[in-house]
């Protein structure tokens, strides 16, 4: 497993990748090493299952991660003790939330327990209007998967209620709303490729043609933003950088057609083309 999850790092450099969450809910310490281990080149951030973890050289610990299933949903009394115990340890909590019904208990839960700067909803993959402001009251920030509207996009058009269909995997909306929000590939479920997710961000066709959610659809250098957390060049921030062998208005008219020449993290080379 070590050999292919380098590989997979050689591959996400070539990406212009330079940093990695792993968002697996069930991480305890022998996962960790075994991430620790494999060599990545990428800043390496992990989630875990608990809050009594101490992280391998190499590993920063991210939030307590909280997995939801709607056949298997918990009390709402011990989902607001999970995160207060994640708070209580100093930790954020990031609760996956892929439905309507998911995305209220995690606020009613959190309007027990309270919320923290870090918290965040995984996927918000159907947030309507009126929850919007219960999202920035809490200040949360939502990690979505732009990606998935093409990848999934034509199944979501079938399988999904028509009343949940204009809130799935928004952008636009939330961000204007006041809700922070950063893209995720959520690989390997979704395509590794930032850019693909970001031009996806940009024109929300599925497989098929179809738009969805057009109302949703970002700005090129906004959709990139979901991929940095910034739009320019940090002065003071980590020495990791991606260059693009295209000029801007090739990337802004094709974003999912771009070619990096070049991956630097914490100022070393790691990929030249």
């Amino acid at each position: 497993m070590p050999d292919e999850v380098q590989g997979l790092g050689q591959l996400l450099a070539s990406l212009g990748v330079t940093a990695l969450t792993d968002a697996t809910a069930t991480n305890g310490r022998a996962e960790l090493e075994l991430l620790a281990r494999a060599g990545l080149q990428q800043r390496l951030t992990c989630m875990t299952k608990g809050t009594h973890i101490e992280p391998p050289d190499g590993v920063t610990l991210g939030p307590v991660k909280v997995l939801l299933d709607d056949t298997q949903l918990p009390e709402l009394v011990s989902l607001a003790a999970t995160i207060s115990d994640a708070h209580d340890h100093d930790r954020s909590i990031a609760v996956h939330c892929v439905t309507r019904v998911q995305l209220v208990l995690t606020l009613a839960a959190l309007g027990w327990a309270g919320a923290r700067p870090g918290d965040r909803i995984e996927h918000g993959g159907v947030i309507p209007d009126d929850l919007v402001g219960d999202l920035r009251h809490f200040g949360l920030t939502v990690v979505s998967q732009p990606a998935f509207v093409t990848a999934r996009g034509d199944r979501y058009l079938v399988d999904v209620e028509p009343d949940d269909r204009p809130w799935l995997y928004r952008l636009r909306g939330l961000l204007d709303g006041g809700v922070p929000v950063l893209g995720s590939s959520d690989a390997p479920y979704g395509p590794p490729d930032p850019w693909l997710a970001i031009a996806a961000a940009c024109h929300r066709r599925t497989a098929a043609g179809a738009t969805l959610g057009p109302e949703e659809a970002l700005d090129t250098a906004t959709a990139i933003a979901l991929y940095t957390g910034q739009t320019q060049l940090d002065p003071n921030g980590p020495a990791d950088l991606c260059v693009l062998a295209e000029p801007w208005a090739h990337v802004v008219a094709h974003p999912g057609e771009v070619t990096v020449r070049a991956t630097v993290i914490g100022g070393e080379p790691v990929y030249d083309s």
